[in-house]
């Protein structure tokens, strides 16, 4: 014999479906679940417009404020450029100086140790005279004493050349000068290095 199959009481209530909608309100499953995407937040929308806004302003500002400065540092560049640009020729023209006082001080000294030193100078610049013609040749006291004694000159064809000596006390050690009827040789050590000094100042 069957056992008989159970029969639910009539108050027994079925159990709701498994679906979202089983209660046949569907605006209320979407209001849970949600909209279909993300959107722009407002607040951090106010918050990056806001920066960007106060960083513009910012830097308005700055370079107003800078700029005074950017001009005063404008002109110091060019007040510096202008003065390097003076400076320049200046410095050369004193080592150009120094050069040449130290060419004296080797001068002095070699003719203070030799005193025959500035001999080939003045057999250089008898060359230079025309010939035939007497000369005169003043040099200094020191110069006369160790020189005038002494030395022979020539012309270019061997034959002696007629030279008198003349003591000037304002020519230094070294310095000379030759005086012939057609020209003036000037040997003085003055004179030489100031040529060397704006030959060296005009290249």
């Amino acid at each position: 014999m069957s056992s008989p199959e159970p029969v639910s009481p009539p108050w027994a209530i079925a159990p709701p479906p498994h679906r979202a909608d089983a209660w046949g309100l569907p605006e209320l499953s979407a209001a849970v679940s949600g909209p279909a995407g993300p959107g722009p937040d407002p607040v951090q929308r106010a918050f990056d417009d806001g920066y960007q806004g106060g960083h513009e302003a910012g830097l308005a500002q700055a370079r107003a404020e800078l700029a005074p400065v950017e001009d005063a540092l404008a002109r110091l560049v060019d007040q510096l450029q202008q003065e390097m640009a003076l400076i320049r020729p200046r410095a050369e023209a004193n080592l150009y100086a120094l050069g040449v006082a130290i060419a004296r001080w080797l001068l002095q000294r070699e003719i203070t140790e030799n005193r025959t030193a500035v001999e080939p100078l003045i057999r250089r610049a008898v060359q230079l005279l025309p010939a035939g013609s007497p000369v005169e040749i003043h040099a200094g006291p020191s110069d006369v004493e160790a020189l005038g004694n002494h030395m022979r000159l020539a012309e270019a064809d061997g034959r002696p050349l007629q030279v008198h000596w003349v003591v000037d006390p304002e020519l230094e050690p070294g310095s000379f000068r030759l005086i012939s009827p057609e020209r003036i040789v000037d040997g003085r050590v003055d004179v030489a290095l100031r040529a060397l000094y704006e030959r060296l100042a005009s290249e």
